[in-house]
């Protein structure tokens, strides 16, 4: 991905396929985290796979690479890319989701103020 090098990048590839983390910090502007998480890759067999999928929070862990939380630390706004709706995860899985990786704060659309931690 050569248009994502340069010092205001950084980018950060999982082992999980296709599942990545971005950090872009451009000079005099919000910086920004992005974080996608592929919840298609175990999906092997064709079929509907509504309220069947899951996305493990050592997923989660893996996109973001060796500074884990402390990557939303220095991010003035997180997303969060996904191939599915949550309604797609298991309910076990969509409640873990829930907590444990789309957590009040963590990404914009809940994100209310600033806290300094992630």
């Amino acid at each position: 991905m050569p248009q994502l090098q340069g010092p205001e990048f950084d980018l950060h590839l999982s082992h999980f396929p296709g599942d990545i983390s971005l950090a872009y910090q451009p000079e005099g502007k919000v910086p920004l985290l992005l974080v996608g998480l592929n919840s298609a890759w175990m999906q092997f067999q064709d079929g509907d796979r509504p309220g069947r999928l899951e996305l493990p929070l050592e997923q989660f862990h893996a996109a973001l690479g060796p500074r884990g939380l402390q990557r939303f630390n220095a991010a003035g706004q997180a997303l969060l890319l996904m191939h599915h709706p949550l309604s797609w995860l298991r309910p076990e899985a969509q409640a873990e989701f829930q907590q444990s990786i789309y957590a009040p704060t963590r990404f914009a659309k809940n994100r209310k103020k600033r806290t300094g931690t992630a």
